[in-house]
């Protein structure tokens, strides 16, 4: 739970003015006091009759401070208030003043001249359970300036007083630090533990000076002489030599003066140090180390005496005025010691005073940047700043933070910023956030949906408000198909790599972080409004306001009217089911959960221990998250179903965490991030009565890793405890709606370890179990059921699992790893590994030998022992003893029981086995015996029955669902011809429905008109676009009379994998009309064809690999057969074959014919390196027939890789020509060019044309397209044709292969790579796609012939790290460089939609194979194997990004082992099937004519395509 903890409000300078506020009207009942004119209050109820009451207001001026307090003066009422301006934008909200204070206040510092209206309301408004009477006060007044201060005193006599001594200034240096140290605060022990450091590494010598202003706190640290006030030092070296013994280390330098109690906050005194600094200490160049508590975009250097801390814009004018008064461009680096300071807005302030700057956009823990090293490194080399730089970054990363060894250590990484080209940071961030602010609107679903799942910072400390801004512009472009959006979130990405000179962080996000924070809340009400006063980043922050104006609910809105589509709702969250009502740890119970909504963010599975006064407090909150598996790491994301969402939980460990100190245990309410757990307490040393609020963070074990504080400003840092002092726990009481109360709790005495935690069974007792679900913006719905624990009777070694599908619960050891679910095998192993238990499940009839069967082929058992019956709990199976052996060569022997069961998904066989290794140190039987003893079936049919939800999702085409309302029936008679038609049951009129069909027609205008002509006509219509999640639909609402009665209604056009759906909604105009809309409608069109990948972009490899496909087709899209198009990145180079056989190398950054292309490669830069996210795109003819020009192959080509057209046309040659057959008589079209060896595939009838694609090199035959399958070729005698242009012969045909496929330019082609490919970050290959088509297309592809079936996408990756050598004489200077083209001896074609069959014919390897959407074919040319297996489709796969790219939404999820396996077993089938017949293999569309294969041994080598490269003439474009 995150404090909540009023923000200081900073105001910028402007003329002071006596402004007045006036209430315009008061809506509700409630006495109004007399109060002076600018300050008044009322009093009134709030309870289910009046939920809110709406107060208008005007504001005069624009220079004010409105302040709004909202207090419960009886009942239970939770107040919550909203500021809204005229437009009905809310510009502010509170909800609870502080933790402990369920009161509403509102600060709004100058609002514009205007009127407003405040919302006096409670928690949850109209579904609100609170009430009572309240009491509002209002007030306004003159807003005060805090730039209104006198300018910096910086005159010698000024510094003087302020106790700066007058010092002889030193000989020029070649380095000054200036370290600023905040230590008037918890932190007062660290910063003089970093002073320290400096006297490691000797103090200030005569080319490194270190000037050091320490400011001390009156009661943290008594050590190192129990200061109390600022003390100035040059750092001398380390004498004591205790740095590793004691904390702090002894400070050895003696004080230049005592500058007495000072303001470290404030940003004078940082201005006199610095000046001061600089005039006593000159130097060629300078350092600024700041030091102390951080908190971004609110500023840094926190002084707790004053409560101050230095702002940014007060940064701005320190930097910028000493800078100035000394004459100096700009300071050389500025190391932040602070917390969080990696942030855009303030490194946008500092930037135009620094030339480089370390910074953190995580924690800082001891020892921070290594302060040591850095002033020994630059005494050794004063101008290696850069070296220095990388360096002490990977000394943190790689030495200090390892050397912690704790869990949050994960999460920690340091960054060492080059700020010279920051102002292209702004111009993106400005550029990207001025385009959603076009449109907020129309763009808020796509923020929600990349802000959920968008890296936080400090999450593992409940922190949600500053996120990574490069995985914010990551999951923005994995989930959009805009092409500007995509190019700008691009740009940010790209511009954040340009200020990145050096970076490093825990292994677990060093992929993940791009290391820049910005501020965006995942909630509304904890946006800080004078955040848009305070940030430099203006666009940005009126971005952030216009996006929680979307996504905030307006309950309050009493007209909501059909006009508004789909607005901003809070989830309904429902409890539909839990079993068993007493639960244990060996029958935990099993909860079912049904979300109604849209624009979810989040969930949470909470855990409620009910007291005996009814009291409920919360003991766990666990996020509910999805495994991502992608293509190098795991993750876990928020992924939920828009419209409606099903799903159930098991409260799986039954186990809570029990805090101890060794004397006091208690249950706590532990936060759980990933591995990590922490806890939000206070403290106080022993005879203080200040407490500290503090979190904190445990290690795996339990024990303590750190302790983590934050201010009033917002600003974390690492503290630490003192032995002896009290630490006292927060618990938490669960409030209507879900929402937590803080109150003290449980006292602690913090030991020298600090305190503990250990998960125990959770007590028997009444528990809440429920589920909080947050839409974008923190409008949550919540709904829990209560259910009995009763742990008093059974061990606690023992853990259950219970299947509320398969009806079926049994136990485990409490040490072995949990249940995992693989899809049709559950299973789990022990600790040593060395046993595992197995659940199978499958469908299967009432035959338990057939089951046994069953098991037998698909899971490899090799029975040992004869299967007996066995009767358990009046069911009959078999038990049987087995052996198998896995792919590592372990030979494993167990025991099994087999049975059939009726679940709530029908007939399932059932086998449960117990394997051991041979050298396991268990004991089988026992654990067989224990095992099958607790297994324990129920009823699950009939459970299911029980189940209470709304919905239930159908299916069209049997593939994609949508969900229905369970009180609706589908009434479709013949008359509803295309459209499925659902009904209320009650609904006897029969007038309300909602219909659904798959539509014929192509583009989505015409389908409207013809469904609008069929059922709107007469009525009026407007249409307009809506943006759902999921989908882009045309709309259309409409108002008709239909016998009299006014209808309203709508119809909602998509388009889904090529193909368009609609639906279509009536209902009587009338009161009802809205909220049959709200309830029924519109999550019908929400919750239809969730695609089933999850969106997810896991990395800058994924998001700019979509970036460049978009862009591609985007610039490519319209592009013809037959040309090449510049697709964004590095130009294209060329190598172009003249009429007269001439090879030049050209340039290109457009479209190109490929017919005399040679040759072409992708994204190479001048200095022979590449950009593998450069991208082109080829349109190819291949064997489609002229007349079929919807039809095409498409390849989109990847920076480092090179094509070579081994189609290519000789000069003077054609590739097509008509010719017709002139005589009386049917010609016979030959299979081959002979009438000896050949058969008759085909006939040309007398004056019948055909198309000529290729001759005999004698001239005597012509291959043409067949007339009946144009898509096949044959041969004709050439004497028996005419050619129909008189201007063109046979002989101007191109030379056919006869015992080759034909191929038109580019569709056979050899792809080699560059050999400075980075296989990490490069694709490595071609993405190919084929348009809608009933026929079969052929691209043949190093050697191997892919035949392709229409409306496919798979994606050819090579092998870069297993490029074919070649010798030194072959590594020609193609291109002015010394980049060598190899071919791959290895490929990987991954098929994402569709199906492709691929045969391959060398000297070692023959073989044909067929891959389908979600499996790959790899090829190992050196082992000469070839073998079909699952692809990644998941959610933050490379796979996963090419898919969405182009518009293709998976609908079905990754296939299961078990399906690639049927897969595999049915090749031989497959593969011999002829494609004459669509009906022998459905997944391709039809063809004719043979299958032939391209033997890659008859093309030249490589060095060849070299040699002819390094022969060219370059040419321009």
């Amino acid at each position: 739970m995150k404090h909540k903890i009023l923000s200081q409000y900073y105001m910028m300078g402007r003329t002071r003015v006596i402004a007045s506020l006036l209430f315009l009207s008061v809506l509700g009942i409630f006495a109004i006091s007399t109060i002076p004119a600018n300050a008044q209050s009322l009093t009134g109820k709030i309870d289910d009759n009046t939920p809110f009451v709406e107060i208008p207001i005007a504001v005069f001026d624009d220079n004010s401070l409105l302040k709004i307090s909202l207090t419960a003066t009886s009942g239970d009422l939770d107040p919550l208030l909203y500021l809204v301006d005229s437009n009905g934008n809310i510009i502010a909200e509170n909800d609870d003043v502080a933790d402990g204070d369920i009161n509403s206040y509102i600060e709004f510092v100058r609002p514009p001249f205007g009127k407003y209206t405040v919302i006096a309301t409670r928690f949850g408004v109209d579904e609100g359970d609170t009430g009572g009477d309240f009491s509002l006060s209002m007030s306004i007044e003159p807003a005060t300036s805090s730039e209104a201060q006198a300018e910096f005193a910086l005159d010698e006599a000024t510094l003087v007083r302020a106790g700066y001594p007058e010092i002889n200034p030193q000989a020029q240096a070649e380095w000054t630090f200036l370290v600023y140290s905040g230590g008037d605060s918890n932190l007062e022990a660290s910063v003089m533990n970093d002073l320290d450091e400096f006297e490691l590494a000797g103090g200030s010598t005569d080319s490194v000076r270190i000037v050091a202003l320490l400011d001390r706190h009156p009661e943290y640290n008594a050590d190192n002489g129990d200061i109390q006030t600022a003390q100035l030092f040059e750092i001398g070296a380390d004498v004591s030599a205790d740095h590793d013994q004691v904390f702090p280390a002894t400070l050895d330098s003696t004080p230049l003066a005592d500058l007495g109690v000072i303001d470290s906050g404030d940003a004078q005194s940082l201005a006199q140090f610095l000046h001061w600094g600089i005039q006593n200490y000159p130097a060629k160049r300078y350092a600024v180390i700041l030091a102390g508590h951080g908190a971004a975009w609110q500023g840094v250097v926190a002084d707790e005496s004053t409560g101050n801390n230095i702002a940014l814009a007060d940064l701005e004018k320190t930097f910028n005025t000493v800078l100035s008064i000394n004459d100096l461009d700009k300071f050389d680096l500025l190391v932040n010691d602070a917390c969080s300071m990696s942030s855009i807005e303030y490194l946008m302030t500092i930037a135009p005073f620094f030339r480089y700057t370390f910074a953190s956009p995580e924690i800082i823990v001891d020892p921070g940047v290594d302060m040591t090293a850095l002033t020994q490194l630059l005494n050794e080399n004063p101008s290696a700043l850069e070296a220095v730089g990388a360096q002490l970054v990977d000394n943190y990363v790689g030495r200090d933070i390892v050397d912690r060894k704790g869990i949050d250590n994960d999460y920690l990484g340091l960054a060492f910023t080059n700020l010279a080209p920051f102002d292209r940071v702004v111009e993106a961030i400005t550029a990207f956030s001025d385009f959603i602010n076009i449109d907020p609107i129309g763009y808020s679903n796509i923020i929600g949906q990349a802000r959920a799942n968008t890296y936080t910072y400090s999450a593992f400390l409940d922190q949600d408000d500053l996120i990574d801004l490069g995985d914010l512009m990551q999951q923005l472009i994995a989930y959009s198909s805009d092409t500007q959006l995509i190019n700008l979130s691009r740009d940010v990405i790209s511009s954040l790599e340009g200020i990145r000179e050096y970076a490093q962080a825990a292994e677990r996000v060093q992929g993940r972080i791009s290391f820049y924070s910005i501020y965006f809340p995942a909630k509304s009400k904890e946006f800080s409004r004078d955040y848009t006063l305070i940030t430099p980043l203006q666009a940005w922050g009126e971005m952030l306001r216009e996006y929680y104006n979307v996504i905030t609910p307006r309950l309050w809105q009493a007209d909501d009217s059909l006009l508004a589509y789909h607005p901003a709702i809070a989830p309904k969250v429902r409890v539909t089911r839990v079993y068993p009502s007493v639960s244990s740890i060996v029958f935990p119970p099993t909860i079912s959960v049904e979300v109604v909504g849209r624009r979810i963010a989040s969930g949470a599975f909470t855990i409620d221990r009910i007291s005996e006064d009814g009291t409920a407090y919360r003991l766990a909150e666990n996020y509910i998250l999805t495994e991502v598996v992608n293509d190098t790491t795991v993750s876990f994301v928020n992924s939920w179903k828009s419209g409606v969402d099903q799903s159930y939980f098991n409260w799986l460990p039954m186990t809570l965490p029990v805090v101890t100190d060794g004397t006091v245990s208690e249950f706590e309410y532990l936060t759980r991030t990933g591995d990590n757990a922490s806890l939000n307490g206070r403290y106080r040393e022993a005879g203080s009565e200040r407490w500290n609020d503090v979190i904190v963070i445990f290690n795996l074990d339990g024990t303590v890793r750190d302790v983590i504080s934050q201010t009033s400003s917002g600003a974390l840092a690492a503290v630490k405890i003192p032995v002896g002092a009290e630490f006292q726990t927060y618990r938490y009481v669960v409030k209507s709606g879900g929402e937590l109360f803080p109150e003290p709790n449980t006292a602690y005495v913090w030991g020298e370890n600090g305190i503990s935690w250990i998960p125990q069974a959770a007590p028997s007792g009444q528990y809440n179990l429920g589920f909080l679900v947050t839409a974008f913006g923190g409008a949550s719905g919540f709904d829990s059921v209560q259910v009995t624990v009763d742990n008093a009777t059974f061990p606690p070694d023992l853990a259950g699992y219970a299947d509320i599908n398969l009806g079926v619960n049994f136990q485990r050891p409490a040490g072995w790893s949990a249940i995992a679910d693989l899809g049709g095998w559950l299973t789990a192993s022990s600790a040593r590994g060395d046993a595992v238990l197995n659940v199978y499940y499958f469908r299967a009839t009432d035959d338990i030998f057939g089951i046994l069967e069953t098991a037998q082929r698909r899971f490899d058992l090799e029975l040992t022992t004869p299967a007996t019956t066995y009767s358990w709990q009046d069911e009959i199976g078999l038990r049987f003893s087995h052996t198998y052996q896995t792919s590592d060569g372990v030979v494993w022997n167990g025991d099994g029981l087999v049975f059939h069961r009726q679940t709530a998904q029908g007939d399932r066989g059932m086998v449960f086995t117990l394997d051991t290794r041979a050298d396991a140190r268990v004991n089988r039987e026992a654990l067989f015996r224990s095992f099958s003893g607790s297994i324990q079936f129920f009823d699950a049919e009939s459970l299911k029955l029980e189940d209470v939800s709304d919905w239930r999702y159908d299916f069209i085409n049997r593939l994609i669902p949508y969900p229905v309302i369970k009180t609706w029936q589908n009434t479709t008679r013949f008359a509803d011809g295309i459209w499925t038609v659902y009904r209320p049951i009650s609904d006897a009129s029969r007038l309300t429905l909602a219909a659904i069909a798959q539509l014929e027609e192509k583009d989505t205008q015409t389908a409207m008109d013809n469904i609008l002509a069929e059922f709107a006509s007469g009525g009026t219509v407007t249409q307009r676009v809506y943006n759902a999640e999921h989908h882009e639909w045309l709309t259309a609402s409409f108002e008709v009379i239909r016998s009299g009665q006014p209808m309203v209604g709508r119809i909602y056009i998509t388009e889904l994998n090529n193909r368009l759906y609609a639906f279509r909604f009536e209902t009587p105009k009338g009161i009802q009309d809205v909220s049959i809309f709200r309830d029924f409608f519109e999550p019908m069109i929400d919750g239809f064809a969730p695609p089933s990948d999850i969106t997810f972009s896991s990395g800058t490899r994924t998001a700019f690999v979509k970036s460049a496909v978009i862009t591609a087709n985007d610039s490519c899209g319209d592009v013809t057969w037959n040309m090449l198009c510049y697709g964004g990145g590095q130009p294209i180079q060329a190598l172009v074959v003249d009429d007269v056989g001439e090879i030049t190398l050209e340039t290109l950054t457009e479209t190109r014919d490929i017919q005399d292309i040679l040759a072409f490669r992708v994204g190479v830069l001048e200095d022979g390196t590449v950009d593998p996210f450069s991208v082109a795109s080829v349109n190819i003819q291949a064997n489609i027939p002229n007349a079929n020009t919807t039809e095409n192959i498409k390849l989109i080509v990847f920076g480092g890789a090179t094509v070579v057209n081994k189609a290519i046309l000789a000069p003077d040659t054609v590739n097509r020509l008509q010719v017709i057959n002139p005589l009386d008589i049917r010609l016979n079209i030959r299979s081959m060019p002979s009438t000896d060896i050949s058969y008759v595939s085909g006939t040309l009838i007398p004056t019948q044309e055909a198309t000529a694609v290729a001759r005999t090199e004698d001239n005597l035959w012509v291959r043409v397209m067949l007339p009946d399958n144009p898509y096949q070729t044959g041969w004709v005698s050439a004497e028996l044709l005419q050619v129909v242009d008189e201007t063109q012969t046979i002989e101007s045909l191109k030379v056919g292969n006869p015992n080759l496929p034909d191929y038109s330019a580019m569709q056979s082609i050899e792809i080699l790579f560059d050999d400075q490919l980075d296989e990490n970050v490069s694709l490595n290959g071609v993405l190919i796609q084929t348009a809608l088509s009933q026929e079969v297309l052929y691209l043949e592809i190093n050697g191997a012939l892919f035949e392709i079936a229409g409306g496919s996408m798979f994606f050819w990756r090579g092998d870069v790290a297993g490029l074919e050598s070649v010798s030194t004489s072959e590594q020609v200077d193609a291109f002015g460089d010394v980049t060598s083209r190899r071919r791959p001896s290895s490929w990987t074609s991954e098929v994402l939609s569709g199906s492709v069959r691929i045969q391959i014919a060398n000297a070692d390897v023959q073989a044909t194979i067929t891959s389908v959407a979600g499996t790959q074919v790899e090829f190992d040319e050196t082992a000469s194997n070839v073998q079909l297996s699952a692809s990644d489709r998941s959610g933050g796969s490379l796979n996963s990004a090419l898919s969405t790219s182009l518009g293709i939404v998976q609908l079905g999820g990754n296939l299961t082992a078990e399906e690639i396996r049927q897969l595999v077993q049915a090749q031989g089938q497959v593969n011999a099937l002829d494609l004459n017949n669509s009906q022998d293999l459905p997944f391709f569309f039809g063809g004719r004519g043979e299958v032939f294969y391209f033997n890659q041994s008859s093309f030249s080598d490589e060095n060849v395509l070299d040699y002819l490269f390094s022969q060219s003439t370059p040419t321009e474009p």
